[in-house]
């Protein structure tokens, strides 16, 4: 890869975020970086914006769509402004299920890229990630309700929102297609590719239509893998962001020996420090990857992944353990979305569950850690399988935790 290219290519990574958390506190300076072409007073714009927010959060979302689309029809508006409610119009279009008017502000962002030079192409990108994210938390309604969107006998008007979700989504994977075809080495491409699939998935009512877009998700990824491994192996050009290194550190054991973590054991916030580590031997994991590592503080007697200490809580809530890393079976790894590979963003999430006496995933309780990954580290922990905890020779509900470390 040539070094004007990787240059760019890492340029459009730290300048294009997917975030609407990013771009909306950017709104005062991005305001006042730019005189408007009219006399519209940037103050004002502001205070119109931050209303619609304000309404769109009150759950008064006509009021809140009103105020958008007035400020989209004003002329003179700064174009920076303009992406901005685009944007916000876009989430609220997907709450009221008005998905043909998000596609269309999709399919008219997709189209102004071809002519609208860095800033569209960054517009669209923006405007996709919205619209993944509007769908992730439409999904997230149907769980909440305990509704399988795979279900076939879900009622008729269910079944149609989802289909129109479905075709929202492969109208995204469509037009990241299109923008990877036009260039294979867009890695802004492959990264939508990824998450859009990823959405798929989790839309996929039968296990052919779920290995296909799982297979999607993984030639994306296998991609972004190969263009990491690309440029950290250019032996002209260093990479802007260096490779990750795995820091050891060495803790004890229940049995008084001592192995390598993956990364620092530490404990999450809100959490009582215990003396034993749950640690994993460090991994080689590809630059841009996401490590289901799970490290963190477990009390000892938890550590047994069969017996739980023996004093249950009084008032009947579940039993405390601390990391749930001992206890699982099978450890599914969190993708990396691409909102958040886009704005460098990297870290730590922890995701408090609740698991039954089976040791499903009954419940998240709460998450800890960067805003754009949590949903990928949640996502990750529901599909974590645990053995199930026996106090006295009953099994018991337990709370704990998961660690996932998002490395860059």
């Amino acid at each position: 890869m040539k070094g004007s290219l990787l240059i760019r290519f890492n340029t459009r990574l730290v300048n294009i975020s997917l975030s609407l958390i990013i771009i909306v506190t950017a709104v005062p300076g991005l305001l006042h970086a730019q005189t408007p072409a009219s006399d519209l007073d940037a103050d004002g714009i502001q205070r119109r914006i931050t209303r619609a927010r304000a309404l769109a959060a009150a759950g008064n979302l006509p009021a809140a769509r009103s105020e958008l689309e007035a400020l989209q029809r004003t002329a003179g508006v700064d174009p920076s402004v303009r992406e901005i409610t685009l944007v916000l119009l876009a989430g609220i279009y997907i709450d009221q299920a008005d998905y043909s008017y998000a596609e269309n502000l999709l399919n008219a962002a997709f189209a102004a890229r071809a002519t609208g030079g860095e800033s569209a192409a960054r517009a669209y990108f923006v405007l996709a990630g919205q619209v993944l994210g509007g769908v992730r938390a439409r999904l997230e309604r149907y769980r909440v309700f305990g509704l399988n969107v795979a279900d076939g006998e879900l009622p008729s008007e269910a079944a149609g929102d989802l289909d129109r979700l479905r075709t929202l989504i492969e109208r995204v994977f469509a037009q990241g297609r299109q923008l990877r075809d036009e260039n294979a080495r867009n890695m802004d491409a492959t990264a939508l590719l990824e998450e859009a699939a990823g959405v798929r998935v989790r839309l996929a009512r039968k296990e052919d239509e779920r290995a296909r877009w799982q297979a999607e998700v993984t030639d994306a990824r296998q991609r972004l893998i190969g263009a990491d491994r690309r440029v950290a192996g250019n032996g002209t050009t260093a990479p802007l962001t260096p490779p990750p290194t795995t820091r050891t550190q060495t803790s004890s054991t229940p049995t008084g020996t001592s192995q390598p973590a993956a990364q620092p054991t530490s404990t999450p916030a809100n959490s009582a420090p215990s003396t034993t580590a749950a640690n994993q031997p460090a991994r080689n994991t590809p630059t841009g990857a996401a490590q289901n590592v799970g490290t963190g503080t477990t009390p000892p007697a938890a550590s047994n992944s069969q017996t739980a200490p023996a004093v249950m809580p009084a008032d009947g809530s579940p039993l405390q353990v601390g990391s749930l890393l001992p206890k699982a079976t099978d450890k599914p790894a969190p993708t990396y979305p691409s909102s958040a590979r886009n704005a460098r963003v990297t870290g730590r999430v922890t995701v408090y569950l609740m698991l039954d006496e089976k040791g499903a995933v009954s419940k998240v309780e709460r998450t800890d850690g960067p805003e754009l990954l949590r949903g990928a580290a949640t996502d990750a922990a529901r599909r974590w399988k645990f053995r199930p905890t026996v106090v006295n020779g009953q099994p018991v509900r337990v709370s704990g935790f998961i660690n996932f470390n998002f490395t860059l």
